[in-house]
């Protein structure tokens, strides 16, 4: 499986603190990357926090390739009641 990008993306007000992503091998967790959320009240003049990671802007880390039976996890450091977490890619 190949990750292309990983969109996060704030969908009501969000609180300081970090997403957190791993990769899951079907045992183990392992810490791939962690992205600082900020704090935001959003409304209809401020946008929700987001946030992106790709090939583009993080040519270090992206695209994320996991062997068979592998996957990505994302948790948050603190409770967030609005943030969500998309990876897009597929397998070739």
């Amino acid at each position: 499986t190949r990750i292309d990008y990983i969109d996060i993306q704030g969908v009501a007000t969000t609180v300081a603190g970090l997403i957190n992503l791993f990769v899951y091998d079907g045992t183990t967790y392992v810490l791939w990357q962690q992205v600082p959320v900020i704090a935001i009240t959003s409304s209809t003049t401020s946008p929700a926090f987001s946030a992106a990671l790709s090939s583009n802007s993080n040519a270090n880390i992206m695209p994320l390739t996991l062997p068979t039976g592998y996957s990505l996890r994302a948790t948050t450091s603190v409770t967030q009641t609005g943030v969500r977490v998309t990876a897009y890619g597929g397998d070739f």
